[in-house]
């Protein structure tokens, strides 16, 4: 029978010492592969939240128009999922998505994530003072349709040159269980979306001294912080500025006072305001009750004076212009 010789112990560390050096040699390497292809997973992901991003914006892009004043809108990552704008898989993330407007109003994005994959490893951290400050709010109301919206009242479809008071008319829900009232102003009548940045009241009643026309809306948060629907919506139209004095021109470039040869057309102009205006004349300062923008003259109507305001929607008039009609 033949013996069959074994490895002696020095053999038997030789081979140790070699596979312990091939393992230093190779797990590096490997780990350094990992680490290469999970960044390269990383990179193309963080592509896909910007895509993700872009398609958020375009779907909701009455958050951004709604708001013109805002110079940045932060949104929550978590929302992108939840819109299934986006799927994770190896990698998951949290953050934040900030769209940035430059003065010609475009929208860049910042991608504030903290990403990991499966094997925790990071790829990206940012700290909370690394955030922009002072920024809209996207996506972050939710609404219940269990609660009744507010109806409010207060609102002057006509204009006028005094502040608008607006007040909620009806809750919606019992008055104990109203937390807070928020609100939304635009200088459109388009119904805002549940999701755009909206201000806040303790009370019920909201003071509009802004000119021009100025639409709101009212919803309702109760103590479960659930958000009704919006209210009716009411508008307020102020002008308080008073017109200048209106223009008078003859059509005939001939100036009050100086002598015609002929019929002319006397045109009234100026004194514009938010609300437009309305032009009044007469041949008596006490009485100017017709309304017109020009007045036919004749040889009729030689020695006359024409007495000319301007005055705005909220009836607030102008000084008095005059021009004296001679043969």
């Amino acid at each position: 029978m033949r013996n069959i010789k074994g490895f002696t112990l020095v053999e038997l560390l030789i081979v140790i010492v070699l596979m312990g050096m091939l393992f230093t040699i190779a797990i590096p390497s490997v780990i350094k592969l990992s680490e290469s292809r999970s960044n390269t997973e990383y990179k193309v992901y963080r592509r896909l939240v910007e895509q993700a991003a872009n398609k958020y914006q375009h779907r909701y892009k009455g958050d951004f128009d709604n708001n013109t004043s805002a110079t940045c809108y932060s949104l929550d990552y978590q929302a992108l999922l939840d819109e299934g704008l986006l799927e994770e898989d190896n990698i998951s993330c949290t953050g934040k998505i900030f769209y940035m407007k430059n003065s010609k109003g475009y929208l860049s994005k910042r991608l504030y994530l903290n990403c990991n994959d499966r094997n925790n490893v990071n790829f990206s951290k940012y700290n909370q003072g690394d955030l922009p400050s002072g920024c809209s709010i996207l996506g972050t109301e939710s609404t219940s349709n269990t609660i009744k919206a507010p109806t409010i009242k207060g609102g002057s479809s006509s204009w006028v040159s005094t502040n608008v008071d607006i007040t909620v008319d009806n809750s919606g829900i019992d008055v104990a269980d109203v937390k807070r009232y928020e609100y939304y102003t635009a200088n459109n009548g388009i119904t805002p979306p549940n999701s755009v940045a909206v201000k806040t009241v303790s009370n019920s009643k909201v003071t509009i001294d802004k000119e021009g026309t100025t639409y709101i809306w009212f919803r309702v948060v109760n103590n479960s912080n659930e958000t009704s629907g919006w209210s009716n919506r009411q508008s307020a139209n102020i002008d308080k500025k008073t017109p200048t004095k209106p223009t008078i021109t003859a059509s005939d470039s001939i100036s009050s006072g100086s002598k015609h040869t002929g019929d002319f057309v006397l045109n009234f102009g100026g004194g514009t305001n938010v609300s437009g205006n309305n032009y009044f004349y007469g041949t008596s300062e006490s009485n100017m009750s017709s309304i017109a923008s020009s007045v036919l003259v004749t040889s009729a109507d030689n020695g006359k004076t024409y007495y000319v305001k301007s005055c705005s929607g909220a009836s607030i008039c102008s000084d008095v212009e005059h021009y004296i009609v001679k043969y």
